[in-house]
């Protein structure tokens, strides 16, 4: 906030010296070009190469005429004309006519200099752009544009006086400059405003915050009692796991019990039923590969995650678990590091990019699974059948 205000006072300030500044009147921006089209055409016929008859003439009848130019007595363009279309014409063609042009455009030094750089640049004298003597008469148009300090204080004065005059009835004395000072003094006084209705949001989210704090720091201390409850659920859990791997061990074991799910028969000696319990394994539902062959072929497969490995997971999309749906996952900062330095490798062999692996922060997003079919025990990807992926 403090630094829009800033901002908004030094418009103020800019828009203020705006309004003392006077623009460049028609006849000294005549003045400007007459003396700039002088000295650049001078420049210019001192870079190439004349002949015997050219420079004899240039020397005896030109040069001291352009040397003789200044801004408050320049050449005129109507002398520069007939001076040049005797021995110059391609000169005054090139160069003079299309710099006496400028006088016709923004009356601006950056507009008049980039003008003379293009015609420059058509007559292959580039190097005259930033040469010594286009560099001065630069600096010596600025000079002559804004005035010394005396001459400043003295053009005030003369202002001053004359402006010490009543105006007319009906004349309006609210000039640009001034609407511009009263828009910004009106946007620093929102700007203020909204910082103190912005502070007071920012009290009430803080308090609101500490009320949160202290709910949380209530309820941390319930967390011991919950811990507790875990431990013993841990221990559960892990007695469960050892009678589970018992059960796995000892398939063909005989228990005696009474539920539903598990098969019986009659023990037809000691009229004693007998429960046979087997427990099933898991049903597989995915595997995972990692680094396809050349030719979008995954040979080795696995169950389970391998952290110097694995690329890619495989979700089954059939019953007969001849066709499978695949993925890009990252399971390790190896792995990533791997992938990342060699995308062709690891993932465009049957992968399209949606973007370039420039763009990647931390994640590969699989914006379009692959798919993948079995045939003669290993997974083969048709290029049709890529996946689509985006590094986020």
């Amino acid at each position: 906030m403090r630094n829009i205000i800033i901002l908004i006072f030094s418009c103020l300030f800019l828009s203020f010296l705006h309004g003392q500044s006077n623009p460049i009147s028609d006849e000294k921006w005549s003045a400007i070009v007459d003396h700039t089209n002088a000295n650049v055409t001078k420049n210019y016929i001192e870079s190439v190469s004349l002949t015997r008859e050219d420079s004899s003439y240039y020397l005896e009848n030109l040069k001291e005429r352009l040397n003789e130019s200044s801004f408050n007595s320049p050449l005129p363009f109507d002398s520069l004309e007939i001076y040049l279309k005797q021995e110059f014409e391609r000169t005054f063609e090139k160069v003079s006519f299309k710099i006496n042009e400028t006088k016709t455009k923004e009356k601006d030094l950056d507009t008049l200099f980039v003008a003379i750089g293009t015609i420059l640049k058509d007559v292959k004298e580039e190097q005259l752009i930033d040469s010594e003597p286009l560099s001065k008469l630069r600096t010596d148009i600025e000079g002559y544009i804004n005035p010394t300090v005396e001459e400043n204080v003295q053009n005030i004065s003369n202002v001053i006086a004359k402006s010490e005059v009543i105006p007319k009835r009906g004349e309006s004395i609210f000039t640009l400059s001034n609407a511009a000072i009263v828009f910004l003094f009106a946007l620093l006084v929102f700007f203020i405003v909204r910082s103190i209705n912005k502070g007071k949001k920012i009290r009430k989210l803080e308090a609101s915050i500490e009320e949160k704090r202290n709910e949380i720091n209530k309820k941390s201390f319930k967390i011991p009692e919950l811990n507790t409850k875990i431990d013993k659920l841990q221990k559960k859990i892990k007695g469960l796991e050892s009678d589970l791997s018992k059960v796995k061990s000892t398939p063909n074991q005989n228990f005696n019990s009474s539920s539903s799910s598990s098969s019986s028969f009659e023990n037809k000696a000691d009229n004693t039923r007998v429960w046979n319990t087997v427990v099933s394994e898991p049903v597989l539902t995915s595997f995972y590969a990692g680094k396809p062959s050349p030719n979008r072929v995954f040979v080795n497969t696995t169950k389970e995650i391998l952290d110097q490995e694995t690329v890619f997971k495989f979700t089954y999309i059939d019953s007969t678990k001849t066709s499978a749906e695949f993925e890009v996952i990252l399971v390790s900062d190896f792995m990533m590091r791997q992938i990342i330095n060699s995308p062709d490798d690891f993932l465009y062999r049957v992968c399209n990019n949606a973007n370039s692996n420039q763009e990647f922060q931390r994640n590969i997003k699989t914006e379009r699974k692959g798919l993948a079919r079995l045939v003669n025990g290993e997974w083969v990807v048709k290029e049709t059948d890529k996946a689509l992926i985006q590094f986020q």
